[in-house]
């Protein structure tokens, strides 16, 4: 039964050799470690490190922003760790989420990122450590199953009903998220604030983390709006220099697209790290001769 105070974190490293990718899962509400280890597994069966985890319950429903930020930071840290222990300083990172969930701890994360980014010169050590994941997931790139969500209240109570597999429970924190929803949109009417979902979803468009991304989604998914999910694509899509790759299916639940297409989605997830593959190649042949051109980059 998931409860209000659920959250987890999960590592596993590569023991022998140079992983092509270090990557990190934020998973969707209610769901648990095995859940997410399944998925975790498919990139380790690719010879990548794995970081899976989610916020708990109430963090995620009710906004807890600091509790979201320090499992992204902890997040951070770990992938940093493994950064660090590499020979190879080119490893790229990224990230995989899961539904509105797995985006609202991912936005934190961003958040840290890009203040360690926007800092002024000198740095200090921790923002320095952030701009080595920065840079690692500039080389990697972001993969969004059934996301983003825009996560208005009819989307956190239906969240509530798939995530939380207790009547009980799920009627109670139902309950207390409608509650919370109506006085924040009440005090954000009186100060003329934009509301959590709004300020989220906003962020969803604009952020800059990375620009190769990978959307898998359905049309028959009933939580998260597909006619969003494009919205977002098309607009990533006119951004230079963005690498959008789209997997769109017509027959599969929220979260669930793995189990319904398993063969088209680990080919999604193949040709995802051979572009990484690819741009890390090329990047190599311009640092030994900058003198190459776009074709001679094609021929090799």
């Amino acid at each position: 039964m998931a409860d209000l105070d659920d959250s987890f974190l999960e590592v596993h490293a590569v023991e022998d050799g140079t992983p092509p990718a270090i990557v990190i899962l934020f998973g969707w509400l209610g769901s648990q470690s095995r859940h997410l280890r399944k998925y975790a597994q498919l990139y380790r069966e690719r010879k990548c490190s794995t970081i899976h985890g989610m916020g708990d319950t109430a963090s995620v429903m009710f906004r807890r922003n600091e509790n979201l930020k320090k499992l992204g930071m902890d997040a951070a840290k770990e992938a940093i760790k493994l950064l660090k222990a590499s020979e190879d300083k080119t490893i790229p990172v990224i990230i995989h989420v899961f539904s509105g969930g797995g985006c609202v701890v991912l936005e934190q994360l961003e958040l840290l990122l890009m203040e360690a980014r926007d800092a002024k010169e000198p740095k200090t050590g921790n923002q320095e450590d952030l701009m080595t994941l920065y840079d690692a997931i500039q080389r990697g790139g972001q993969v969004f199953d059934s996301s983003p969500a825009y996560l208005g209240v009819g989307a956190g109570i239906q969240a509530i009903a798939a995530g939380v597999p207790n009547r009980t429970v799920q009627l109670i924190i139902q309950f207390m998220f409608v509650v919370f929803s109506v006085i924040t949109m009440i005090i954000c009417k009186l100060t003329e604030q934009k509301p959590g979902a709004e300020l989220h979803w906003q962020h969803m468009l604009d952020s800059d983390i990375a620009k190769r991304q990978g959307y898998i989604y359905s049309t028959s998914d009933r939580l998260t709006d597909y006619e969003k999910v494009q919205e977002v694509i098309e607009y990533r899509k006119k951004r230079p220099e963005s690498k959008v790759t789209v997997k769109r299916f017509t027959k599969s639940k929220h979260c669930q697209h793995l189990m319904a297409h398993p063969q088209e989605y680990n080919a999604f997830l193949d040709e995802f790290l051979a572009s990484i593959k690819e741009q890390k190649t090329e990047q190599k042949l311009l640092e030994e001769d900058p003198d190459m051109t776009d074709y001679q980059l094609g021929m090799d």
